[in-house]
C-alpha cells in the first residue's frame, strides 16, 4: 500500500505514539502462550437408520452436519503447578511431574482412538482465571493426536489475529514490556478523505507500516493516557510491567460500567466538594443518580511474577466519568459543576474526569 494523496492538508493531525500504543493499534497477528489442557474429538455422524441415506436434501440431518457431539478428553491429574521462589524445589517437582505425566489416562484414551471414525480434533487451552479457548490444529488426524499427546499439560504457541481481540478488549501478552523504551516513538497520521476518517502509522524511516483498521481505537489511547496520568495505582502497574515485576494480561475499556455509589461511599474526588457545599438530601440523591450515568471503566489485569503460594490475578481500574452526566446539576449546583469541570480531560474521546480508582485481587484457580 502507498500513502494517499491528501486533498485538504488542513485536516491532517499528527501524533507521536509509544511502542505500547503502536502494539495496541497494530492490525497484524500476535503470538502468545496458553496451556494445552485437553481436546475435543469430533466423530463423523453415525446414520441412525438406512432410510436417512435415501431421503432427499438435508432432511433428517442435524445442525452439526455429518458430525455427532464431540468427545472431550481431559487429564485427570492436577495440571497446575504453584509459583515458587525456590528454583531448586520447583525444578525437582517439575521432574517428578514429568515422570508421572505418561501415566495419566488421557494418553491411553488418545492411543485407543479410531482414526477412521474421527472428523477432527481440536485442542482445548486454558488461560489465566480458568478461561478456556479452542486451538485449531493443522495436519492429519494422526498428526493432531500426536500433537495433543506431546504438548498436553504444556504451554503452546497460539496465534491471534491482532492485539485487539474483542469489543474494548486487548490482549497484552504479545507485548514485551521488559524491553519497553519510552524514547522509542512512532508517527501516527490522521486525516479526512472523501468524508472518511483515515489513519496510518509510519516506520522510523517514514515509510508506511500499517493502516489503522478502526479509527475509534484512537479514543482508547486518549482515555488510557488520561488514566495513566491521573491514576497513580494504574501508572504504577504499568511501571511494574516494564520492570518485569508483573505479567500484564488484558486491558479492557468498558463503556457500560455502572457503579452505584448510593450503596457505598462517595468517591474521594467528591469528599472536599461535599464539605464545601451544604447539600440537601434531594441534591445528594440527584448527584448520586448522575454519578451512576455515563461511567467509563479502564481496567488492567495482571499477575505478579513472584507469588509465595498461588498465582493471584490483580485488577487496577480507573473509573472515568463523562462531564455530560452532570449537566442536570448545572443549574442547581453550579459551583459543584464548575469544580468538576476543572478536572476534566478534553480530547477527541470526549470530556472525562477521573471519578474513582479501584484495585482488587482474586486467586486464579
Amino acid at each position: 500500500k502507498t500513502l494517499p494523496k491528501v486533498i485538504n492538508p488542513g485536516h491532517i493531525k499528527e501524533y507521536e505514539i509509544s511502542a505500547f500504543a503502536h502494539y495496541l493499534l497494530n492490525p497484524n497477528p500476535i503470538q502468545i502462550n496458553k496451556k494445552l489442557v485437553g481436546c475435543e474429538v469430533h466423530y463423523r455422524r453415525k446414520a441412525k437408520h438406512k432410510i436417512w441415506q435415501i431421503l432427499p436434501g438435508n432432511f433428517g440431518k442435524s445442525e452439526n452436519g455429518d458430525k455427532d457431539q464431540p468427545e472431550v478428553l481431559m487429564p485427570q491429574c492436577e495440571t497446575k503447578m504453584p509459583v515458587m521462589n525456590d528454583g531448586g524445589l520447583e525444578s525437582h517437582l517439575n521432574n517428578l511431574y514429568s515422570l508421572l505425566r505418561p501415566y495419566d489416562p488421557i494418553f491411553k484414551s488418545l492411543s485407543n482412538l479410531d482414526h477412521s471414525k474421527i472428523y477432527d480434533i481440536i485442542g482445548i487451552c486454558e488461560d489465566y482465571g480458568g478461561n478456556r479457548s479452542w486451538l485449531h490444529l493443522r495436519g492429519t488426524i494422526a498428526e493432531k493426536i500426536k500433537y495433543i499427546g506431546k504438548f498436553i499439560f504444556r504451554p503452546v504457541n497460539v496465534i491471534l489475529e491482532k492485539a485487539y481481540i474483542a469489543d474494548g478488549l486487548f490482549e497484552l501478552r504479545g507485548f514485551k514490556f521488559g524491553s519497553f523504551d519510552p524514547k522509542k516513538t512512532y508517527r501516527l497520521i490522521r486525516f479526512n478523505q472523501d468524508g472518511k476518517k483515515l489513519a496510518y502509522v509510519l516506520t522510523s524511516d517514514n515509510k508506511l507500516e500499517y493502516w489503522i483498521d478502526d479509527i475509534s481505537l484512537l479514543n482508547f489511547l486518549h482515555l488510557l493516557k488520561h488514566s495513566i496520568d491521573n491514576n497513580m495505582s494504574f501508572k504504577e502497574s504499568f511501571s511494574q510491567g516494564v520492570a518485569n515485576k508483573i505479567r500484564p494480561l488484558k486491558l479492557l475499556f468498558n463503556s457500560n460500567l455502572s457503579i452505584d455509589y448510593s450503596k457505598t461511599n462517595f468517591p474521594k474526588v467528591y469528599e472536599n466538594t461535599l464539605k464545601m457545599y451544604n447539600m440537601g438530601v434531594q441534591e445528594k440523591k440527584s448527584l448520586l443518580e448522575s454519578l451512576k450515568q455515563m461511567q467509563y471503566g479502564i481496567s488492567l489485569n495482571y499477575i505478579p511474577r513472584t507469588c509465595p503460594e498461588e498465582e493471584v490475578l490483580y485488577t487496577s481500574l480507573s473509573v472515568m466519568h463523562d462531564i455530560r452526566a452532570l449537566e442536570p446539576l448545572k443549574e442547581h449546583l453550579p459551583k459543584l459543576y464548575n469544580e468538576m469541570s476543572k478536572r476534566t480531560f478534553v480530547s477527541e474521546a470526549g470530556k472525562f474526569y477521573l471519578l474513582d480508582t479501584i484495585k482488587g485481587s482474586q486467586n486464579v484457580e
